[in-house]
C-alpha cells in the first residue's frame, strides 16, 4: 500500500494537529478506509456512529441489503462517511446472516 497525503484540518501546524488523537484517528480512518468502532460492542464509537449502528440493526434485513447494494453502486466516488456506513452494514449483514447476536 502506498502512502496516502494528509490534507490539513486546521491553521495548526501538521506535527501538532496529527499530535492530537481525535486527528490522527480520522487520517487512519478516513485513508486507511478502517475504522475504529466496534459495530458489535460499540467500543471505539462516537455518538453519531452509535446512532447510525441502532438505525441499522432497527431496518430488516432486506433494508440493509439495499441500502448496501446502492452503495455498492457509488463505486469510488463515496464520501469517508458512506463508505463507514457500508462498512457498519457488511459488518451487521453478515452477523445477520450467520445469526450471531449482537
Amino acid at each position: 500500500m502506498e502512502g496516502k497525503t494528509y490534507e490539513q484540518k486546521t491553521s495548526m501546524r501538521v506535527c501538532d494537529e496529527l499530535r492530537q488523537k481525535v486527528h490522527m484517528n480520522a487520517f487512519i480512518e478516513e485513508k486507511g478506509e478502517t475504522f475504529l468502532c466496534n459495530v458489535v460492542s460499540t467500543r471505539g464509537c462516537d455518538s453519531d456512529e452509535r446512532e447510525l449502528i441502532k438505525e441499522l440493526k432497527e431496518n430488516s434485513l432486506e433494508q440493509n441489503k439495499e441500502q448496501l447494494g446502492d452503495m455498492d453502486e457509488e463505486g469510488e466516488t463515496m464520501t469517508v462517511d458512506l463508505k463507514k456506513k457500508k462498512y457498519f452494514l457488511q459488518q451487521i449483514l453478515e452477523r445477520s446472516e450467520r445469526k450471531d447476536e449482537f
